[in-house]
């Protein structure tokens, strides 16, 4: 199957340039029009004895009659142009990979399907999570959800309500966006690559509105009369060797990717002090003693973390100091320098409670957590 993979080394780059620069060539290229009759007829004139004769016309079986076609009944020569099928299908629109946050939907990737063919054509459309695969870089994680191809067949965008899902009578040299629409996972990490694979199949055209069968080619059969069917799309000629490699079947690639917060979290344990050794250096973790917890939870990623509530079970233990940051203010809030204070105490809305040897920080109101920033904290405990 021959493959267009955008923004990635092509395995045609293998190829000689001369080659490279034939195949560009043929795919600009539209010609006479399939179904155009070409229709000569030769005439002899000659003289006998120095007297000019009557013309005699060309027939296909041979004629002998001078005169005129109406006069000799001669037939002109004539045949029927084929249909040759030839299109691309390249990434465009925004080159590169969608960015989507987790669980979002209605974001596309945008594709651009010509024909470069002699013939109008419909076109049978397949996009689908291109498991593994590696577009731009980009290895693929994740998978989307809900993929919907969206065709814009009368030039005026992207329009879910009305778009149909296939090409419908692309004329020769006529060009048409593809948006395949879908849904990211609501657990899609920051910078996970969903790669999406769009496959372009060739299809009649001409008949009742809507999508024809597919295009059936006609290679390695006789000429008709008729109009036959050459797939051309990759097809292209090179010191007098021709590399057949059309099979009315295009794929191209694209993908989205991650954009999400991505956090870390940290708890330390410092000791403060002793009742015996106070804070010098030779103080122990013995009853009695002041320890300090500092949790600290650092967003790496590119979105806000929202909503963020800390919950730290404490063991029996331990004991949290009273109003150590002052009065009602056991625990300290440090949002990227944005310093807070709440009480553990009950009842009260100050974003802090404990109950059942739980700590809950973000409980009452919420913490955001800004990308490249870090919440953090901190409270004191004595061992019981």
């Amino acid at each position: 199957m021959k493959r267009y993979i955008t923004r990635i080394s092509w395995v045609t780059r293998l190829i000689a340039s001369a080659v490279v620069v034939l195949f560009s060539q043929h795919a600009l290229a539209v010609g006479t029009d399939a179904g155009t009759t070409i229709s000569n007829q030769a005439q002899v004139d000659y003289n006998v004895g120095g007297n000019p004769q009557t013309f005699i016309l060309s027939d296909p079986a041979g004629n002998s009659i001078p005169g005129d076609a109406l006069t000799s009944g001669a037939l002109a020569t004539t045949f029927v142009v084929d249909n040759r099928v030839d299109f691309t299908l390249v990434e465009s629109g925004f080159i590169g990979h969608t960015v989507v946050t987790p669980g979002q939907n209605g974001e596309f990737v945008q594709f651009t399907l010509q024909n470069h063919g002699n013939s109008t054509q419909d076109f049978r459309l397949v996009a689908t999570n291109l498991v593994g695969g590696i577009v731009a870089g980009q290895t693929d994680t994740e998978d989307m959800s809900g993929i919907t191809v969206y065709v814009d067949n009368n030039g005026d965008g992207l329009t879910t309500a009305t778009d149909p899902n296939f090409v419908e009578e692309l004329i020769e040299g006529d060009s048409v966006d593809i948006y395949v629409v879908a849904t990211a996972p609501v657990t899609m990490a920051n910078g996970a690559a969903a790669n999406i694979n769009l496959q372009a199949i060739v299809a009649d055209a001409g008949g009742p509105p809507g999508l024809g069968a597919d295009t059936t080619d006609d290679a390695g059969s006789a000429d008709t009369a008729g109009i036959d069917v050459v797939f051309a799309e990759g097809l292209f000629a090179s010191g007098g060797t021709v590399f057949t490699l059309g099979d009315g079947i295009l794929d191209a690639q694209d993908g989205f990717i991650g954009s999400s917060a991505a956090l870390s979290i940290t708890k330390t344990a410092s000791l403060i002090s002793d009742p015996f050794n106070g804070t010098g250096a030779d103080r122990k973790a013995i009853p009695g003693a002041v320890v300090e917890y500092v949790i600290s939870v650092a967003n790496s990623g590119a979105e806000v973390a929202e909503d963020i509530v800390i919950t730290d079970t404490l063991s029996t233990e331990i004991t949290i100091v009273d109003d150590y940051f002052g009065v009602g203010g056991e625990v300290q809030i440090d949002n990227d320098g944005a310093i807070t204070l709440c009480s553990q105490e009950a009842p009260d809305t100050d974003n802090c409670s404990f109950a059942a040897g739980a700590l809950s920080v973000g409980a009452d109101s919420a913490i955001d957590v800004d990308p490249a920033t870090t919440l953090t904290i901190t409270f004191r405990v004595t061992i019981n």
